[in-house]
């Protein structure tokens, strides 16, 4: 919070259970860091956690995992660098590459560690544990940080005194059980192998994916290409020769042609829905694309997407407006699938 209480950024931590219990947590603080990001750009979505604010997300003491942490809109999160950590090149280029990657960097104050001035022109926020301190030792510390370009947060506190004491010192933010208490967030999480599935139908269907992208796509997935091929194979093809690969595939097929039948396999691999539904998705998607080829429109495999995807939300159990963020459609299929706009919302 910011001095007159307005609402500056949410710190995300990671809890394994509902009970909000930190003695609960049996994982490292790499993986915890991990899971936050997950949970929180593909699991549940930033907007869904922390609306428009800013969200801050705790660094584990390993210097050396800072190097995997994705550049995810940077300018939204708030990276916060433990006491822990020790100061020395290694750590200094670590957090010099955070701060040049976008990121804000918040620093929890380190008592009697000179060496934190070494940081001080890459961090942006300096984290004062006020719990255990006097008034005077809290502005002693306050002094210390004067003439460095950083804001100081008050962390823990815990009573309006305390607050308004605070305030009076010049804190710029301001944390603790008296502003408020943690909140679980919870969201059903998504399995892996649906996700990837979805990524890979997206990508299979669009417009832009050159053919060599479509090949790779489905040779990462053995068990499709397996069933690709056989089904290409059978009798009900008519091929005059064997196909033997994917790119032999696409060669014969075309590239929309084999997309199609990618796809539909590809749903149909979600054995964990009742098979009416997926049989409806792919009705939905042959009609659409049927539409559009009756009208003479060139990108009518847009239009199969349109249909195949409609009812994802009963298939992942999930918002479809949540789904959609996380695929790499064209901003026309979005809005045909929410709004039913365009031709292809007519279609739909």
């Amino acid at each position: 919070y910011n001095p007159n209480l307005g609402l500056f950024a949410y710190e995300l931590l990671f809890r394994s259970n509902a009970d909000n219990n930190h003695s609960e947590i049996t994982i490292s603080g790499d993986e915890a860091t991990s899971k936050v990001f997950v949970n929180t750009f593909f699991e549940m979505g930033i907007d869904n956690v922390v609306g428009s604010q800013l969200a801050c997300i705790n660094l584990s003491d390993n210097v050396q995992a800072w190097n995997d942490i994705p550049v995810i809109e940077p300018e939204r999160i708030i990276l916060d660098i433990p006491q822990s950590i020790e100061i020395n090149e290694t750590s200094i280029n670590a957090i010099k590459a955070l701060k040049e990657s976008g990121y804000t960097l918040a620093l929890d104050d380190i008592a009697g560690n000179n060496k934190i001035k070494k940081l001080l022109k890459y961090v942006s926020i300096i984290r004062i544990d006020v719990r255990k301190l006097l008034l005077s030792d809290v502005a002693d510390r306050v002094k210390k940080y004067k003439g460095y370009p950083v804001k100081l947060l008050a962390d823990k506190v815990e009573n309006l005194a305390d607050f308004d004491a605070l305030n009076a010192m010049n804190f710029h933010y301001f944390q603790g059980y008296f502003l408020s208490r943690p909140k679980i967030v919870m969201a059903k999480k998504l399995p892996n192998n649906k996700l990837s599935i979805m990524n890979m139908i997206a990508t299979l269907n669009n417009p832009a994916t050159e053919v060599d992208e479509i090949e790779l796509v489905l040779e990462r997935d053995a068990s499709l290409s397996y069933k690709i091929l056989k089904l290409i194979n059978s009798a009900g093809f008519g091929l005059r020769v064997q196909v033997h690969s994917m790119h032999h595939a696409i060669v014969m097929l075309g590239k929309h042609q084999l997309a199609s039948w990618a796809s539909m396999l590809a749903l149909g691999s979600l054995d964990d829905r009742p098979q009416e539904m997926l049989h409806l998705c792919m009705i939905r998607a042959k009609t659409c694309e049927l539409l559009a080829q009756a009208a003479k429109i060139k990108n009518f495999n847009c239009y199969f997407i349109v249909g195949l995807l409609s009812a994802l939300d009963l298939i992942m159990e999930r918002k479809l407006s949540t789904i959609l963020k996380q695929l790499p459609l064209a901003e026309d299929v979005k809005s045909a699938l929410l709004e039913h706009q365009g031709l292809m919302g007519e279609a739909l």
